[in-house]
């Protein structure tokens, strides 16, 4: 399976990353692309490296990235195109080059159908990301479908053409967690993240903090590390403890040297978890203090692996108690890095989206066995009788496969309101003791047909305990949790 993904970068990040690393302009572009990736920025979603690791072959490349759009063209003997003007002709000239089977844009805002019409021939398959606002001008009828992690994303996504709407999550660059260990703490306080009119409940929260330390109840050391479009314009209860915007590495860093690391959302978000910041912090090992979104519970045990808040009330209280209570603030620290590495990394975040990526470009489950829920059965038995399990207790290939293809036939009953056939083949699979992805989600969506929330909550819980990588039950739980 062919792969491309397309990005675009802040171009204060490139800027940054440029004059901190010239020896990457005599790099190869091979080189370059592994310079970028090691430095960390946009790690949660650049999941090309790890494709290959499954059997794809991926590439990616950041179109607005100047100095490696010129050494793309060096190595493939193209001239160099007027810049920024023809940004987008060289990434289609790139991606008709690469003659992808998935393509997956991370920009789809800026490169949309439009962008899509430039290619000589269209992917079997044309994925977008957006966990932001939508434009209204945004075209995408040729997307076959725009993943994310926000339910507003997902309601306007066929508004605005594609062909399908479809949740998943951001995850985790698992080497970072090695490159901060042992990094000291520096600051009691920190938050990393933009300044911007958008922003303003973060911005009181912030400004909250700035006064509280000097109050009655104690000083405590405070940063702030905010990207600001006009830093003059922060207020200055803010500006008096601002460093500037942290990228890549230094960012990771940053993370990694606070006791305690805040996160607070935009204006205008709809109080869903996970947004970057939480899975960078709790990937780093750092204690995160979070606002209480609504469906925080489907990522982390709130209390054993991250902490909320409800009010500025409730997050000073906390502040002045997990800086008084060290141990307990680190034990939820390492509890919640250990989960963020379980079932948030871009290893397991690869193993989800080639999940999706085989849903969508196989119509029907492939099929070597038969349809019939009474020649299910048989088949199940007599490949469980024949050495069906090793002495660990893994079932055999052909089991396994039977199983898949059941289950895969069981979520598709559901999903058509037939529980009737989905409980016939549930049981089928139940006879055979095999334990595999989507038997609790399958017995979720039956519990949802009879309306009982609880039990669907309780069987999503389970799915997702022993697959994190299954996004259909993670979606599923989150849509649950108020």
């Amino acid at each position: 399976m062919r792969f491309f993904q397309l990005t675009t970068f802040y171009d204060g990040y490139l800027d940054a990353f440029y004059r901190e690393h010239p020896d990457v302009l005599e790099m190869s572009y091979a080189d370059h692309q592994r310079a970028i990736i090691a430095d960390g920025f946009g790690g949660g979603h650049i999941i090309a490296p790890y494709l290959n690791e499954i059997g794809y072959e991926s590439t990616f490349s950041v179109v607005n990235s100047r100095p490696l759009q010129e050494r793309w063209c060096l190595e493939n003997g193209i001239a160099f195109p007027n810049w920024p003007g023809g940004v987008k002709e060289l990434a289609a000239a790139q991606v008709a080059a690469f003659d992808p089977d998935v393509l997956y844009l991370l920009d789809p805002t800026s490169y949309d159908n439009a962008f899509l019409k430039m290619l000589p021939r269209q992917p079997r398959l044309v994925l977008g990301w957006r966990c932001a606002s939508i434009p209204i001008s945004v075209d995408w009828r040729n997307f076959d479908a725009i993943l994310s992690a926000w339910s507003p994303c997902l309601d306007t996504a066929r508004s605005r053409g594609a062909g399908d709407a479809i949740y998943a999550i951001p995850g985790f660059a698992a080497f970072m967690a090695e490159h901060v260990r042992g990094i000291p703490k520096r600051h009691d306080v920190v938050f990393c993240g933009s300044f911007t009119p958008a922003h303003s409940f973060r911005s009181n929260l912030l400004c909250e903090i700035a006064e509280a330390r000097l109050g009655p109840r104690g000083d405590f050391d405070l940063a702030f590390f905010m990207l600001a479009p006009t830093p003059e314009a922060m207020p200055e209860g803010l500006a008096r403890h601002d460093h500037g915007p942290r990228w890549g590495r230094d960012m990771y860093e940053t993370l990694a040297s606070g006791r305690i690391i805040l996160n607070a959302g935009i204006d205008f978000s709809v109080n869903e978890a996970p947004s970057m910041r939480v899975l960078e912090t709790t990937g780093c090992g750092s204690f995160l203090l979070t606002e209480r979104h609504r469906n925080i519970s489907a990522f982390f045990k709130p209390g054993e692996e991250v902490e909320t808040f409800e009010d500025s009330e409730e997050m000073l209280d906390k502040i002045y108690y997990y800086l008084a209570h060290p141990e307990e603030r680190e034990r939820i620290a390492a509890r919640g890095q250990a989960r963020c590495l379980r079932d948030y990394s871009q290893n397991r975040r690869a193993r989800a989206f080639d999940a999706l990526v085989r849903r969508k470009m196989v119509s029907e489950p492939e099929a070597s066995f038969p349809a019939d829920p009474a020649a299910l059965r048989q088949e199940a038995q007599r490949l469980s009788g024949e050495a069906g399990k090793n002495s660990q207790g893994q079932a055999s290939p052909k089991l396994s496969g039977l199983v898949k293809y059941i289950l895969s036939l069981a979520v598709n009953a559901a999903q058509a309101g037939d529980a009737g056939l989905a409980s016939e083949l549930l049981g089928i699979v139940d006879a055979t003791g095999v334990e595999a992805l989507d038997r609790s989600y399958c017995r979720a969506l039956l519990h949802m047909a009879r309306g009982d929330a609880a039990g669907a909550e309780a069987e999503a819980r389970l799915e997702v305990a022993a697959h994190p990588e299954n996004d259909r039950a993670r979606a599923l739980l989150s849509s649950l949790l108020h």
